[in-house]
Protein backbone atom coordinates (compact mmCIF):
# COMPACT_ATOMS: atom_id res chain seq x y z
CA UNK A 1 0.00 0.00 0.00
CA UNK A 2 2.86 2.35 0.78
CA UNK A 3 4.27 1.78 -2.71
CA UNK A 4 0.89 2.55 -4.31
CA UNK A 5 0.53 5.71 -2.20
CA UNK A 6 4.02 6.97 -2.99
CA UNK A 7 3.60 6.15 -6.69
CA UNK A 8 0.29 8.02 -6.80
CA UNK A 9 1.78 11.08 -5.13
CA UNK A 10 4.81 10.95 -7.42
CA UNK A 11 2.59 10.82 -10.52
CA UNK A 12 0.37 13.71 -9.36
CA UNK A 13 3.24 15.97 -8.31
CA UNK A 14 5.26 15.02 -11.40
CA UNK A 15 2.43 15.63 -13.85
CA UNK A 16 1.46 18.79 -11.96
CA UNK A 17 5.02 20.14 -12.18
CA UNK A 18 5.27 19.30 -15.90
CA UNK A 19 1.87 20.81 -16.69
CA UNK A 20 2.53 24.00 -14.73
CA UNK A 21 5.94 24.48 -16.34
CA UNK A 22 4.28 23.95 -19.73
CA UNK A 23 1.71 26.62 -18.90
CA UNK A 24 4.52 28.97 -17.87
CA UNK A 25 6.30 28.38 -21.18
CA UNK A 26 3.11 28.75 -23.24
CA UNK A 27 2.19 32.01 -21.52
CA UNK A 28 5.71 33.35 -22.07
CA UNK A 29 5.40 32.68 -25.81
CA UNK A 30 1.71 32.95 -26.73
CA UNK A 31 -1.09 35.32 -25.84
CA UNK A 32 -4.72 34.73 -26.77
CA UNK A 33 -6.79 37.90 -27.02
CA UNK A 34 -10.57 38.15 -26.75
CA UNK A 35 -12.00 41.22 -28.58
CA UNK A 36 -14.95 42.81 -26.83
CA UNK A 37 -17.68 42.13 -29.34
CA UNK A 38 -20.47 39.61 -29.73
CA UNK A 39 -18.52 37.47 -32.21
CA UNK A 40 -16.32 35.94 -29.42
CA UNK A 41 -13.66 35.20 -32.03
CA UNK A 42 -10.31 34.50 -30.39
CA UNK A 43 -7.16 36.16 -31.73
CA UNK A 44 -3.60 34.88 -31.26
CA UNK A 45 -0.45 36.92 -30.67
CA UNK A 46 3.13 36.39 -29.53
CA UNK A 47 4.18 37.87 -26.20
CA UNK A 48 6.39 40.92 -26.71
CA UNK A 49 10.01 40.98 -25.54
CA UNK A 50 9.50 44.18 -23.44
CA UNK A 51 6.67 42.48 -21.56
CA UNK A 52 8.84 39.42 -20.81
CA UNK A 53 11.72 41.59 -19.58
CA UNK A 54 9.40 43.70 -17.44
CA UNK A 55 7.85 40.58 -15.92
CA UNK A 56 11.26 39.03 -15.17
CA UNK A 57 12.37 42.21 -13.38
CA UNK A 58 9.21 42.16 -11.24
CA UNK A 59 9.63 38.45 -10.52
CA UNK A 60 13.24 38.91 -9.40
CA UNK A 61 12.25 41.82 -7.16
CA UNK A 62 9.45 39.72 -5.69
CA UNK A 63 11.74 36.76 -4.94
CA UNK A 64 14.36 39.05 -3.40
CA UNK A 65 11.67 40.59 -1.19
CA UNK A 66 10.69 37.09 -0.03
CA UNK A 67 14.30 36.28 0.81
CA UNK A 68 14.64 39.59 2.68
CA UNK A 69 11.55 38.72 4.77
CA UNK A 70 9.46 41.56 3.35
CA UNK A 71 6.31 39.62 4.30
CA UNK A 72 6.92 40.30 7.98
CA UNK A 73 5.61 43.83 7.37
CA UNK A 74 2.32 42.58 5.95
CA UNK A 75 -0.73 41.73 8.05
CA UNK A 76 -3.14 39.26 6.43
CA UNK A 77 -6.01 40.83 8.39
CA UNK A 78 -5.20 44.26 6.93
CA UNK A 79 -4.87 42.85 3.41
CA UNK A 80 -8.16 40.95 3.78
CA UNK A 81 -9.88 44.14 4.98
CA UNK A 82 -8.47 46.18 2.09
CA UNK A 83 -9.50 43.42 -0.31
CA UNK A 84 -13.06 43.33 1.05
CA UNK A 85 -13.46 47.12 0.87
CA UNK A 86 -11.95 47.35 -2.63
CA UNK A 87 -14.05 44.49 -3.99
CA UNK A 88 -17.22 45.76 -2.34
CA UNK A 89 -16.79 49.32 -3.63
CA UNK A 90 -15.71 48.31 -7.14
CA UNK A 91 -18.36 45.60 -7.33
CA UNK A 92 -21.16 48.00 -6.40
CA UNK A 93 -19.89 50.48 -8.99
CA UNK A 94 -19.94 47.75 -11.64
CA UNK A 95 -23.42 46.61 -10.65
CA UNK A 96 -25.02 50.05 -10.74
CA UNK A 97 -23.08 51.68 -13.58
CA UNK A 98 -23.65 49.08 -16.31
CA UNK A 99 -26.68 47.88 -18.19
CA UNK A 100 -28.30 45.05 -16.17
CA UNK A 101 -29.26 43.18 -19.34
CA UNK A 102 -27.80 39.66 -19.65
CA UNK A 103 -27.38 37.36 -22.62
CA UNK A 104 -26.88 33.75 -23.78
CA UNK A 105 -27.13 30.92 -21.22
CA UNK A 106 -27.21 33.27 -18.23
CA UNK A 107 -30.22 35.05 -19.71
CA UNK A 108 -32.13 31.88 -20.59
CA UNK A 109 -31.53 30.31 -17.16
CA UNK A 110 -32.71 33.45 -15.35
CA UNK A 111 -35.78 33.77 -17.56
CA UNK A 112 -36.62 30.09 -16.94
CA UNK A 113 -36.30 30.61 -13.16
CA UNK A 114 -38.57 33.68 -13.21
CA UNK A 115 -40.96 31.81 -15.49
CA UNK A 116 -41.24 28.92 -13.03
CA UNK A 117 -42.22 31.38 -10.29
CA UNK A 118 -44.94 32.77 -12.57
CA UNK A 119 -46.17 29.31 -13.63
CA UNK A 120 -44.64 29.76 -17.07
CA UNK A 121 -43.07 26.46 -18.14
CA UNK A 122 -42.48 27.27 -21.81
CA UNK A 123 -38.76 26.63 -21.37
CA UNK A 124 -39.61 22.95 -20.78
CA UNK A 125 -41.66 22.66 -23.95
CA UNK A 126 -40.31 21.15 -27.15
CA UNK A 127 -37.70 23.54 -28.52
CA UNK A 128 -37.49 25.48 -25.23
CA UNK A 129 -34.17 26.25 -23.54
CA UNK A 130 -34.44 23.66 -20.75
CA UNK A 131 -35.83 21.09 -23.17
CA UNK A 132 -32.48 21.31 -24.98
CA UNK A 133 -30.38 22.05 -21.87
CA UNK A 134 -31.79 19.80 -19.17
CA UNK A 135 -28.41 19.78 -17.41
CA UNK A 136 -29.11 23.39 -16.33
CA UNK A 137 -32.09 22.50 -14.12
CA UNK A 138 -30.02 22.56 -10.92
CA UNK A 139 -28.78 26.08 -11.59
CA UNK A 140 -32.27 27.25 -12.57
CA UNK A 141 -33.62 25.98 -9.24
CA UNK A 142 -30.86 27.95 -7.45
CA UNK A 143 -31.87 31.09 -9.36
CA UNK A 144 -35.49 30.43 -8.40
CA UNK A 145 -34.44 30.82 -4.76
CA UNK A 146 -32.88 34.19 -5.60
CA UNK A 147 -35.85 35.25 -7.70
CA UNK A 148 -38.12 34.63 -4.70
CA UNK A 149 -36.36 37.58 -3.08
CA UNK A 150 -35.93 39.80 -6.14
CA UNK A 151 -36.44 39.37 -9.87
CA UNK A 152 -34.02 42.18 -10.65
CA UNK A 153 -30.88 40.72 -12.25
CA UNK A 154 -28.83 43.20 -10.23
CA UNK A 155 -29.71 41.13 -7.16
CA UNK A 156 -28.01 38.12 -8.77
CA UNK A 157 -24.96 40.30 -9.42
CA UNK A 158 -24.99 41.45 -5.79
CA UNK A 159 -25.12 37.84 -4.56
CA UNK A 160 -22.20 37.08 -6.86
CA UNK A 161 -20.30 39.96 -5.24
CA UNK A 162 -21.01 38.64 -1.73
CA UNK A 163 -19.96 35.14 -2.80
CA UNK A 164 -16.72 36.54 -4.27
CA UNK A 165 -15.91 38.17 -0.93
CA UNK A 166 -16.61 34.84 0.77
CA UNK A 167 -14.43 33.03 -1.78
CA UNK A 168 -11.44 35.22 -0.93
CA UNK A 169 -11.84 34.38 2.77
CA UNK A 170 -12.26 30.68 1.98
CA UNK A 171 -9.15 30.52 -0.23
CA UNK A 172 -7.13 32.06 2.62
CA UNK A 173 -8.60 29.54 5.06
CA UNK A 174 -7.86 26.70 2.64
CA UNK A 175 -4.26 27.89 2.34
CA UNK A 176 -4.00 27.92 6.13
CA UNK A 177 -5.22 24.32 6.31
CA UNK A 178 -2.97 23.11 3.49
CA UNK A 179 0.18 24.75 4.85
CA UNK A 180 -0.29 24.03 8.55
CA UNK A 181 -1.18 27.69 9.28
CA UNK A 182 2.11 28.91 7.86
CA UNK A 183 2.17 32.71 8.26
CA UNK A 184 4.07 33.46 5.03
CA UNK A 185 1.72 31.32 2.95
CA UNK A 186 -1.38 32.92 4.50
CA UNK A 187 -0.05 36.41 3.76
CA UNK A 188 0.74 35.43 0.18
CA UNK A 189 -2.74 33.93 -0.29
CA UNK A 190 -4.37 37.11 1.00
CA UNK A 191 -2.33 39.17 -1.51
CA UNK A 192 -2.97 36.84 -4.44
CA UNK A 193 -6.71 36.67 -3.80
CA UNK A 194 -6.81 40.48 -3.76
CA UNK A 195 -4.83 40.79 -7.00
CA UNK A 196 -6.77 38.12 -8.93
CA UNK A 197 -9.24 40.55 -10.50
CA UNK A 198 -10.99 38.30 -13.07
CA UNK A 199 -13.20 36.96 -10.27
CA UNK A 200 -14.35 40.52 -9.56
CA UNK A 201 -15.48 41.17 -13.13
CA UNK A 202 -17.24 37.82 -13.22
CA UNK A 203 -19.88 39.15 -10.81
CA UNK A 204 -21.62 40.58 -13.92
CA UNK A 205 -21.73 37.07 -15.37
CA UNK A 206 -25.08 35.89 -14.02
CA UNK A 207 -24.20 32.24 -14.48
CA UNK A 208 -23.06 29.29 -12.35
CA UNK A 209 -19.35 30.16 -12.16
CA UNK A 210 -19.24 32.02 -8.84
CA UNK A 211 -21.66 29.88 -6.82
CA UNK A 212 -19.91 26.66 -7.92
CA UNK A 213 -16.51 28.06 -6.81
CA UNK A 214 -17.97 28.93 -3.40
CA UNK A 215 -19.38 25.42 -2.94
CA UNK A 216 -16.14 23.78 -4.08
CA UNK A 217 -14.08 25.94 -1.72
CA UNK A 218 -16.38 25.04 1.18
CA UNK A 219 -16.00 21.37 0.30
CA UNK A 220 -12.20 21.75 0.03
CA UNK A 221 -11.99 23.36 3.47
CA UNK A 222 -14.04 20.52 4.92
CA UNK A 223 -11.83 18.01 3.09
CA UNK A 224 -8.79 19.52 4.81
CA UNK A 225 -10.49 19.31 8.20
CA UNK A 226 -11.57 15.74 7.52
CA UNK A 227 -8.05 14.61 6.63
CA UNK A 228 -6.74 16.11 9.88
CA UNK A 229 -9.53 15.14 12.30
CA UNK A 230 -11.56 12.44 10.50
CA UNK A 231 -14.75 13.85 11.98
CA UNK A 232 -18.16 12.79 10.70
CA UNK A 233 -19.59 16.37 10.61
CA UNK A 234 -16.74 17.62 8.39
CA UNK A 235 -17.13 14.55 6.16
CA UNK A 236 -20.86 15.14 5.73
CA UNK A 237 -20.47 18.87 5.08
CA UNK A 238 -17.75 18.11 2.52
CA UNK A 239 -20.05 15.68 0.69
CA UNK A 240 -23.11 17.95 0.79
CA UNK A 241 -21.28 20.99 -0.60
CA UNK A 242 -19.57 18.88 -3.30
CA UNK A 243 -22.98 17.46 -4.24
CA UNK A 244 -24.51 20.96 -4.47
CA UNK A 245 -21.57 22.10 -6.63
CA UNK A 246 -22.26 19.22 -9.03
CA UNK A 247 -25.97 20.15 -9.05
CA UNK A 248 -25.36 23.72 -10.22
CA UNK A 249 -22.38 22.96 -12.47
CA UNK A 250 -21.76 19.59 -14.10
CA UNK A 251 -18.00 20.15 -14.45
CA UNK A 252 -17.75 19.93 -10.65
CA UNK A 253 -17.52 16.17 -11.22
CA UNK A 254 -13.80 16.77 -11.90
CA UNK A 255 -13.54 18.34 -8.46
CA UNK A 256 -15.31 15.41 -6.77
CA UNK A 257 -13.11 12.83 -8.49
CA UNK A 258 -10.02 14.78 -7.37
CA UNK A 259 -11.31 14.78 -3.79
CA UNK A 260 -11.85 11.01 -3.95
CA UNK A 261 -8.30 10.41 -5.19
CA UNK A 262 -6.81 12.55 -2.40
CA UNK A 263 -8.86 10.71 0.24
CA UNK A 264 -7.79 7.34 -1.19
CA UNK A 265 -4.11 8.35 -1.10
CA UNK A 266 -4.60 9.54 2.48
CA UNK A 267 -6.22 6.21 3.35
CA UNK A 268 -3.39 4.21 1.78
CA UNK A 269 -0.78 6.26 3.64
CA UNK A 270 -2.51 5.73 6.99
CA UNK A 271 -3.05 2.05 6.27
CA UNK A 272 0.63 1.57 5.42
CA UNK A 273 1.68 3.49 8.55
CA UNK A 274 -0.54 1.27 10.72
CA UNK A 275 0.89 -1.89 9.16
CA UNK A 276 4.46 -0.68 9.70
CA UNK A 277 3.80 0.17 13.34
CA UNK A 278 2.12 -3.16 14.05
CA UNK A 279 4.91 -5.05 12.29
CA UNK A 280 7.52 -3.15 14.32
CA UNK A 281 5.74 -4.03 17.58
CA UNK A 282 5.48 -7.66 16.54
CA UNK A 283 9.15 -7.98 15.62
CA UNK A 284 10.68 -5.83 18.36
CA UNK A 285 9.66 -6.69 21.95
CA UNK A 286 11.17 -3.41 23.20
CA UNK A 287 8.84 -1.51 20.89
CA UNK A 288 5.75 -3.50 21.87
CA UNK A 289 4.56 -0.96 24.43
CA UNK A 290 5.57 2.12 22.44
CA UNK A 291 3.60 5.33 22.81
CA UNK A 292 3.63 5.78 19.02
CA UNK A 293 -0.07 5.84 17.98
CA UNK A 294 -1.46 3.35 15.49
CA UNK A 295 -3.91 4.88 12.97
CA UNK A 296 -7.38 3.84 14.10
CA UNK A 297 -9.24 1.38 11.81
CA UNK A 298 -12.46 3.37 12.33
CA UNK A 299 -10.88 6.47 10.80
CA UNK A 300 -9.64 4.46 7.86
CA UNK A 301 -13.14 3.11 7.29
CA UNK A 302 -14.46 6.68 7.35
CA UNK A 303 -12.10 7.50 4.47
CA UNK A 304 -13.54 4.69 2.35
CA UNK A 305 -17.07 5.70 3.31
CA UNK A 306 -16.34 9.30 2.27
CA UNK A 307 -15.14 8.15 -1.17
CA UNK A 308 -18.23 5.99 -1.70
CA UNK A 309 -20.60 8.77 -0.62
CA UNK A 310 -18.83 11.37 -2.78
CA UNK A 311 -19.08 9.20 -5.87
CA UNK A 312 -22.72 8.44 -5.06
CA UNK A 313 -23.45 12.16 -4.68
CA UNK A 314 -21.79 12.86 -8.03
CA UNK A 315 -23.84 10.20 -9.82
CA UNK A 316 -27.11 11.23 -8.16
CA UNK A 317 -26.71 14.99 -8.67
CA UNK A 318 -28.36 14.90 -12.12
CA UNK A 319 -31.29 12.55 -11.30
CA UNK A 320 -32.07 14.29 -8.01
CA UNK A 321 -32.17 17.70 -9.70
CA UNK A 322 -34.53 16.23 -12.26
CA UNK A 323 -36.80 14.96 -9.46
CA UNK A 324 -36.55 18.29 -7.63
CA UNK A 325 -37.51 20.13 -10.81
CA UNK A 326 -40.56 17.93 -11.26
CA UNK A 327 -41.55 18.41 -7.62
CA UNK A 328 -41.22 22.21 -7.80
CA UNK A 329 -42.91 22.72 -11.16
CA UNK A 330 -45.28 19.77 -11.34
CA UNK A 331 -44.00 19.27 -14.90
CA UNK A 332 -42.07 16.38 -16.38
CA UNK A 333 -38.41 17.27 -16.81
CA UNK A 334 -36.74 16.57 -20.18
CA UNK A 335 -33.93 14.06 -20.54
CA UNK A 336 -30.33 15.27 -20.62
CA UNK A 337 -28.40 15.01 -23.86
CA UNK A 338 -25.63 12.37 -23.95
CA UNK A 339 -22.30 13.62 -22.62
CA UNK A 340 -20.38 12.53 -25.71
CA UNK A 341 -22.21 15.25 -27.66
CA UNK A 342 -19.85 17.78 -26.04
CA UNK A 343 -16.84 15.61 -26.86
CA UNK A 344 -17.89 15.58 -30.51
CA UNK A 345 -18.19 19.37 -30.50
CA UNK A 346 -14.84 19.66 -28.71
CA UNK A 347 -13.17 17.91 -31.65
CA UNK A 348 -14.58 20.33 -34.25
CA UNK A 349 -13.50 23.71 -35.51
CA UNK A 350 -15.72 26.76 -35.52
CA UNK A 351 -15.95 30.52 -35.85
CA UNK A 352 -14.76 31.16 -32.28
CA UNK A 353 -11.73 28.88 -31.77
CA UNK A 354 -10.92 25.17 -32.22
CA UNK A 355 -12.97 23.04 -29.82
CA UNK A 356 -15.16 25.96 -28.69
CA UNK A 357 -18.95 26.16 -28.90
CA UNK A 358 -20.16 26.04 -32.50
CA UNK A 359 -23.84 25.13 -32.16
CA UNK A 360 -23.27 21.53 -33.29
CA UNK A 361 -25.16 19.91 -30.40
CA UNK A 362 -28.42 21.81 -30.70
CA UNK A 363 -28.28 22.04 -34.48
CA UNK A 364 -27.97 18.25 -34.71
CA UNK A 365 -30.68 17.67 -32.11
CA UNK A 366 -33.13 19.95 -33.91
CA UNK A 367 -32.32 18.57 -37.36
CA UNK A 368 -33.10 15.09 -36.02
CA UNK A 369 -36.49 16.32 -34.79
CA UNK A 370 -35.30 15.90 -31.18
CA UNK A 371 -34.68 12.19 -31.62
CA UNK A 372 -32.27 11.48 -28.75
CA UNK A 373 -31.12 8.05 -29.96
CA UNK A 374 -30.40 9.22 -33.52
CA UNK A 375 -28.61 12.34 -32.25
CA UNK A 376 -26.46 10.21 -29.95
CA UNK A 377 -25.47 7.87 -32.78
CA UNK A 378 -24.58 10.78 -35.03
CA UNK A 379 -22.34 12.22 -32.31
CA UNK A 380 -20.56 8.87 -31.91
CA UNK A 381 -20.03 8.74 -35.66
CA UNK A 382 -18.72 12.31 -35.64
CA UNK A 383 -16.18 11.37 -32.96
CA UNK A 384 -15.09 8.36 -35.01
CA UNK A 385 -14.77 10.49 -38.15
CA UNK A 386 -12.71 13.15 -36.36
CA UNK A 387 -10.38 10.51 -34.93
CA UNK A 388 -9.80 9.16 -38.44
CA UNK A 389 -9.13 12.67 -39.76
CA UNK A 390 -6.60 13.37 -36.99
CA UNK A 391 -4.98 9.94 -37.38
CA UNK A 392 -4.51 10.56 -41.10
CA UNK A 393 -3.15 14.07 -40.60
CA UNK A 394 -1.03 14.39 -37.42
CA UNK A 395 -0.02 17.94 -38.38
CA UNK A 396 -3.66 19.02 -38.41
CA UNK A 397 -4.23 17.34 -35.03
CA UNK A 398 -1.21 19.10 -33.53
CA UNK A 399 -2.32 22.48 -34.87
CA UNK A 400 -5.94 21.94 -33.75
CA UNK A 401 -5.14 20.98 -30.17
CA UNK A 402 -2.34 23.50 -29.76
CA UNK A 403 -4.78 26.27 -30.74
CA UNK A 404 -7.42 24.80 -28.47
CA UNK A 405 -5.03 24.72 -25.51
CA UNK A 406 -3.69 28.23 -26.15
CA UNK A 407 -7.18 29.70 -26.50
CA UNK A 408 -8.19 28.10 -23.18
CA UNK A 409 -5.11 28.60 -21.01
CA UNK A 410 -3.28 31.60 -22.52
CA UNK A 411 -6.11 34.14 -22.47
CA UNK A 412 -5.19 35.96 -19.25
CA UNK A 413 -8.57 37.60 -18.52
CA UNK A 414 -10.56 34.33 -18.80
CA UNK A 415 -13.19 36.37 -20.70
CA UNK A 416 -14.04 38.12 -17.42
CA UNK A 417 -14.67 41.48 -19.10
CA UNK A 418 -16.16 39.95 -22.24
CA UNK A 419 -18.73 38.16 -20.05
CA UNK A 420 -20.07 41.54 -18.94
CA UNK A 421 -21.96 44.11 -21.05
CA UNK A 422 -21.10 44.46 -24.74
CA UNK A 423 -21.94 47.65 -26.61
CA UNK A 424 -22.59 45.92 -29.95
CA UNK A 425 -25.36 43.96 -28.18
CA UNK A 426 -27.04 47.22 -27.13
CA UNK A 427 -25.85 46.99 -23.53
CA UNK A 428 -25.18 50.42 -22.09
CA UNK A 429 -22.15 51.29 -19.91
CA UNK A 430 -22.06 54.50 -17.81
CA UNK A 431 -18.84 56.29 -16.94
CA UNK A 432 -15.92 57.19 -19.17
CA UNK A 433 -13.45 54.68 -17.69
CA UNK A 434 -15.91 51.77 -17.58
CA UNK A 435 -17.06 52.54 -21.12
CA UNK A 436 -13.46 52.53 -22.35
CA UNK A 437 -12.81 49.23 -20.54
CA UNK A 438 -15.89 47.43 -21.86
CA UNK A 439 -15.46 48.69 -25.44
CA UNK A 440 -11.88 47.42 -25.75
CA UNK A 441 -10.01 50.72 -25.57
CA UNK A 442 -6.68 51.27 -23.79
CA UNK A 443 -7.97 50.32 -20.28
CA UNK A 444 -8.82 46.86 -21.62
CA UNK A 445 -5.28 46.44 -23.01
CA UNK A 446 -3.89 47.50 -19.63
CA UNK A 447 -6.21 45.00 -17.92
CA UNK A 448 -5.08 42.18 -20.25
CA UNK A 449 -1.42 42.88 -19.46
CA UNK A 450 -2.18 43.16 -15.75
CA UNK A 451 -3.91 39.75 -15.76
CA UNK A 452 -0.94 38.23 -17.59
CA UNK A 453 1.37 39.67 -14.90
CA UNK A 454 -0.78 37.97 -12.23
CA UNK A 455 -1.39 34.64 -13.98
CA UNK A 456 2.28 33.92 -14.71
CA UNK A 457 3.40 34.19 -11.05
CA UNK A 458 0.49 31.93 -10.11
CA UNK A 459 1.75 29.24 -12.49
CA UNK A 460 5.38 29.70 -11.42
CA UNK A 461 4.65 29.57 -7.68
CA UNK A 462 2.44 26.51 -8.12
CA UNK A 463 5.20 24.85 -10.17
CA UNK A 464 7.67 25.51 -7.34
CA UNK A 465 5.22 24.01 -4.85
CA UNK A 466 4.55 20.93 -6.99
CA UNK A 467 8.30 20.47 -7.55
CA UNK A 468 8.91 20.65 -3.78
CA UNK A 469 6.35 17.88 -3.27
CA UNK A 470 7.87 15.84 -6.11
CA UNK A 471 11.47 16.01 -4.93
CA UNK A 472 10.88 15.80 -1.19
CA UNK A 473 12.19 19.29 -0.47
CA UNK A 474 9.60 19.33 2.30
CA UNK A 475 9.41 16.32 4.62
CA UNK A 476 6.49 14.87 6.57
CA UNK A 477 6.76 15.92 10.21
CA UNK A 478 7.33 13.02 12.61
CA UNK A 479 6.29 12.82 16.25
CA UNK A 480 9.89 12.48 17.42
CA UNK A 481 11.75 15.48 15.98
CA UNK A 482 15.10 14.18 14.81
CA UNK A 483 18.13 15.91 13.32
CA UNK A 484 16.78 15.48 9.78
CA UNK A 485 13.59 17.31 10.74
CA UNK A 486 15.57 20.18 12.28
CA UNK A 487 17.63 20.57 9.12
CA UNK A 488 14.66 20.26 6.72
CA UNK A 489 11.44 22.01 5.93
CA UNK A 490 8.64 19.91 7.39
CA UNK A 491 4.85 19.75 7.27
CA UNK A 492 2.27 17.33 8.65
CA UNK A 493 1.42 14.32 6.42
CA UNK A 494 -2.23 15.44 6.16
CA UNK A 495 -1.10 18.85 4.85
CA UNK A 496 1.16 17.20 2.29
CA UNK A 497 -1.80 15.10 1.15
CA UNK A 498 -3.95 18.22 0.75
CA UNK A 499 -1.27 20.16 -1.15
CA UNK A 500 -1.59 17.64 -3.97
CA UNK A 501 -5.22 18.65 -4.47
CA UNK A 502 -4.79 21.91 -6.49
CA UNK A 503 -2.33 20.21 -8.86
CA UNK A 504 -4.63 17.19 -9.27
CA UNK A 505 -7.65 19.42 -9.90
CA UNK A 506 -5.69 21.33 -12.56
CA UNK A 507 -4.57 18.09 -14.24
CA UNK A 508 -8.17 16.88 -14.33
CA UNK A 509 -9.45 20.16 -15.76
CA UNK A 510 -6.69 20.31 -18.38
CA UNK A 511 -7.35 16.77 -19.62
CA UNK A 512 -11.12 17.27 -19.48
CA UNK A 513 -11.08 20.37 -21.67
CA UNK A 514 -8.77 18.77 -24.21
CA UNK A 515 -11.60 16.29 -24.81
CA UNK A 516 -14.63 18.49 -24.03
CA UNK A 517 -15.96 21.70 -25.52
CA UNK A 518 -13.87 24.49 -24.06
CA UNK A 519 -13.66 28.23 -23.34
CA UNK A 520 -11.14 30.35 -21.52
CA UNK A 521 -13.96 31.13 -19.05
CA UNK A 522 -13.81 27.52 -17.89
CA UNK A 523 -10.10 27.72 -16.95
CA UNK A 524 -10.58 30.41 -14.30
CA UNK A 525 -11.71 28.07 -11.52
CA UNK A 526 -8.63 25.84 -11.88
CA UNK A 527 -6.26 28.81 -11.75
CA UNK A 528 -8.01 30.38 -8.76
CA UNK A 529 -7.79 27.08 -6.88
CA UNK A 530 -4.01 27.12 -7.42
CA UNK A 531 -3.58 29.98 -4.94
CA UNK A 532 -2.88 27.70 -1.91
CA UNK A 533 -0.24 25.72 -3.84
CA UNK A 534 1.26 28.93 -5.23
CA UNK A 535 1.41 30.46 -1.76
CA UNK A 536 3.10 27.31 -0.48
CA UNK A 537 5.62 27.42 -3.33
CA UNK A 538 6.66 31.01 -2.68
CA UNK A 539 6.64 30.48 1.10
CA UNK A 540 9.23 27.75 0.54
CA UNK A 541 11.59 30.51 -0.66
CA UNK A 542 11.23 32.45 2.60
CA UNK A 543 14.01 31.81 5.12
CA UNK A 544 13.03 29.55 8.05
CA UNK A 545 9.55 28.94 6.61
CA UNK A 546 8.17 25.44 7.44
CA UNK A 547 11.19 24.82 9.71
CA UNK A 548 10.89 23.37 13.20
Amino acid sequence: MNVVCKTGKFIISGLGTALLLSLVFMNFVNRAYMPLNSKEHMEYNHVSIPFILFFLVLLILFIVSLRKKFLQYISPQVVASISALFYLWTGLVLIYRVDPAIRADAKFCFEAAVGFLNNDYSSLERGGYLFENAHQIGFVLYEMLLAHISQDIRFVYFINLVLTLVNNLLIIRLTSIMTGENEEAIKLASLLSLLFLPQLYFILFGYNQTISITLMLLSSVMLGRFLRQHGIPSMLFMIITAYLAACVRGNASIFIIAECIIILLHYLRRKAAAERELQKRYEDPDHRYSDEPVPAPRRNRLCLMAVILLLTAMVLSGPTMRLAGERVTGQEMPQQLPKHMWIAMGMQGGDLAPGWYNGYIYRTYRNNDYNMALTSEMAKQEISDRIQVFAGNPGLMLFFYSQKIISTWCEPTFESVWSGPLEDMNQHIDGKLLHALYTGDKPYSVYCNYCALIDLPLYIGAAIGAFALLTGLIRPRTKNRNKKDRRSKVLSPACLDMLLFPALFLIGGFLFHILWETKSQYAMVYIYMLIPLTSFGYAMICPDSFSL
